[in-house]
């Protein structure tokens, strides 16, 4: 019986989670990132920053007219704009991909404009390829962890299209070093302010603003 009742509340929560009215804006759009290095590393001295290009790709999800809701936000970064307090480096590389969600909120101005942030946690890994100037290569792949807060402006275009402005502060203080199976203690902060383009949606099917 008890395992019926179980089943039966299940499927009840995942019905009407499926049918609530469900608001969601999705934009793609260009990101930039600098990257301070707060505790210092083998290739960066401590104050050091890099700076990246890439695309970013934001979402969130708001249920039954609530203002919280969540959110989500990936960043695929490549080539170094430029790298700081090098140490002993003649030529850097590197490629990032980030990735952080969590709690999402809204305040609606008016018709057309609306204030979005969220708080989170975070995930990023970071290819580096670094040439030393004695002419060796050094190669690495290092996961971060942390948390991360994004706070942003949307403007619709129109009821369907909008644009979205905004930056993500992540601040990771745990890394993991692929090369050397190594997990330690870093601090970075990572400013990464983008603009895209992007879509109203609501209950999944209709495009546009209920």
């Amino acid at each position: 019986m008890k395992k019926i009742t179980f089943i039966l509340l299940f499927l009840f929560v995942g019905v009407f989670y499926i049918y609530a009215q469900q608001e969601s804006y999705t934009a793609l759009g260009f990101s930039y990132q600098n990257v301070f290095n707060l505790s210092g590393d083998s290739i960066q001295s401590k104050g050091g920053s890099t700076g990246l290009i890439g695309f970013n790709f934001n979402r969130y999800e708001f249920r039954d007219s609530r203002n919280i809701g969540y959110f989500v936000s990936c960043d695929i970064i490549g080539g170094s704009i430029y790298k700081s307090d090098m140490i002993g480096i003649a030529n850097y590389r590197s490629g990032y991909i980030e990735g952080i969600g969590g709690l999402g909120f809204r305040y609606i101005l008016g018709d057309r404009t609306a204030l979005l942030g969220g708080v989170g946690t975070a995930f990023n890994a970071h290819l580096i390829e670094a040439e030393l100037l004695d002419g060796e290569l050094y190669k690495d792949a290092v996961a971060n962890f942390g948390l991360a807060g994004q706070f942003g402006l949307k403007l619709d275009i129109t009821n369907t299209i909008c644009l979205k402005i905004a930056l993500n502060t992540v601040y990771t203080f745990v890394n993991y070093m692929a090369d050397s199976q190594h997990w330690a203690v870093k601090s970075n902060i990572g400013l990464n302010p983008f603009i895209g383009i992007g879509v109203n949606r609501y209950n999944y099917f209709y495009w546009g603003k209920p």
